[in-house]
């Protein structure tokens, strides 16, 4: 697992796994495509880690842009006849999406002109009764996006 603040989070993208953004500059993922593939990205059990996250998508794991300025720009992605699987367990927080697994921070990603087509998406977790902060354990996933977190997301000509 690769952390961002502390070692609790994975990122699992098909082209990129973790994009941060701390400037106030445009960053950009143009023109990319995932085919036939299978994204699989499984928890295992670590009491030691607090309050983990999983993210994961066929382009783009997760992107963190701060500051209310950073910007990040997805556009003329493609995702077709893929399988995009996050499996948690009792601990994490798991979304999964097509093109965009997370976004967080507070600044801006814009995704425009992609598409997810013929492909399963999915994101599960089973819980332990032994682990007692059963509210942190959820799994949610989305065709383009899987979840955002205090960042503005616009979303234009996508399927």
């Amino acid at each position: 697992m690769q952390g961002h603040q502390s070692p609790d989070s994975a990122f699992c993208g098909g082209v990129i796994g973790f994009a941060q953004n701390t400037e106030a500059v445009n960053l950009t993922s143009d023109y990319c495509k995932a085919y036939n593939l299978t994204i699989y990205c499984g928890a295992t059990i670590n009491e030691n880690y607090r309050d983990p996250d999983m993210f994961v998508s066929a382009i783009l794991g997760a992107v963190f842009c701060e500051n209310g300025s950073g910007v990040y720009n997805i556009s003329n992605c493609y995702v077709e006849k893929c399988d995009i699987v996050g499996v948690g367990n009792q601990k994490i927080r798991l979304s999964a999406a097509g093109i965009l697994g997370y976004a967080a921070w507070s600044g801006r990603v814009n995704i425009s002109n992609s598409y997810v087509y013929g492909s399963n998406i999915s994101a599960s977790y089973s819980a332990n009764q032994a682990y007692t902060n059963e509210a942190h354990s959820c799994a949610m996933s989305g065709g383009i996006l899987g979840r955002r977190n205090s960042t503005t997301v616009n979303i234009s000509n996508c399927s």
